[in-house]
């Protein structure tokens, strides 16, 4: 598994649930399965610039909040 596909998406999960937003709400907000949203989520599945977008608007994130990524864990 890519690990900053990994990190984004712990990002993500950390981000939704310190708005209280559950999996199934974030998915029914912009129209993705809630599968899709588990596995960005876990890392499983690289998202496009749309989805990314329409997280980053539902969840009222920053690029920065959600790209954030440990540099000393890429090695």
């Amino acid at each position: 598994m890519n690990k900053e596909l990994v990190q984004i998406g712990e990002n993500i999960r950390q981000c939704r649930k310190n708005r209280g937003c559950t999996q199934e709400q974030l998915a029914e907000k912009i129209d993705v399965s809630t599968i899709t949203i588990s596995r960005i989520e876990n890392g499983e599945n690289a998202m496009n610039i749309l989805t990314f977008c329409e997280i980053m608007r539902c969840l009222d994130a920053s690029p920065e909040e959600l790209l954030k990524i440990n540099m000393f864990d890429m090695h």
